[in-house]
C-alpha cells in the first residue's frame, strides 16, 4: 500500500471515531442533566468504549507501521503523528463522557438527587446547568465534526 491509501484509511477510521465520540459526549450530556431521566443513556455511552478502543488501536498500529517504514515526504510524517494526536484526544473525550455518565448513573440510583453534597439545597426540579466554558467547547467540537475542510485537510 503507498501512503495515499493509508491517508485514507488513517481518515476514515478517524471519521468514525469522531462519529462515536461525538455520540459518547451527547449522550453524557443527556444524562448529567437528566433528561432523559432513565438509565438507558448513561449504558449507551459506557457500551461504545469498545468501539473507541478498537478504533484507537488500529488508528495507532498503522502509525507505528508507517514510522517503521521510510516515508516519502515530511508531511506525511506531520500527517501521520497528527492523525494518531488527534485519535489520543478522541479516546480522552470519549473516556470523560463514560466518567460523566458513569456519575449521572450514580445520581440516577441515588433515587434522581444529585447526590453531590454542594448541590443537596438546590431545588431538585431544577436541572444542573452545564457552565458556560463546557457550552463553548461543546459547540466548537461540532463546528469541527460539521466542518467537511477539517477532515479533508489531514
Amino acid at each position: 500500500m503507498n501512503t495515499q491509501e493509508y491517508r485514507q484509511i488513517l481518515r476514515f477510521y478517524l471519521l468514525d471515531m469522531a462519529g462515536v465520540t461525538q455520540k459518547g459526549v451527547d449522550y453524557a450530556i443527556k444524562a448529567y442533566t437528566l433528561k432523559l431521566g432513565n438509565l438507558e443513556s448513561c449504558t449507551i455511552v459506557r457500551d461504545d468504549t469498545y468501539e473507541i478502543d478498537v478504533l484507537h488501536r488500529e488508528i495507532t498500529g498503522l502509525v507505528r507501521d508507517l514510522l517503521a517504514v521510510e516515508l516519502s515526504g515530511e508531511s506525511d510524517l506531520r500527517y501521520f503523528l497528527a492523525s494518531e494526536r488527534i485519535a489520543n484526544a478522541l479516546r480522552v473525550v470519549h473516556s470523560q463522557a463514560v466518567e460523566i455518565a458513569a456519575d449521572s448513573m450514580l445520581i440516577l440510583d441515588n433515587g434522581g438527587g444529585l447526590g453531590c453534597a454542594e448541590l443537596t439545597n438546590a431545588d431538585s426540579q431544577k436541572v444542573v446547568p452545564i457552565p458556560d466554558g463546557m457550552e463553548a467547547f461543546l459547540e466548537t467540537i461540532d463546528t469541527c465534526f460539521a466542518d467537511a475542510s477539517f477532515w479533508s485537510g489531514l
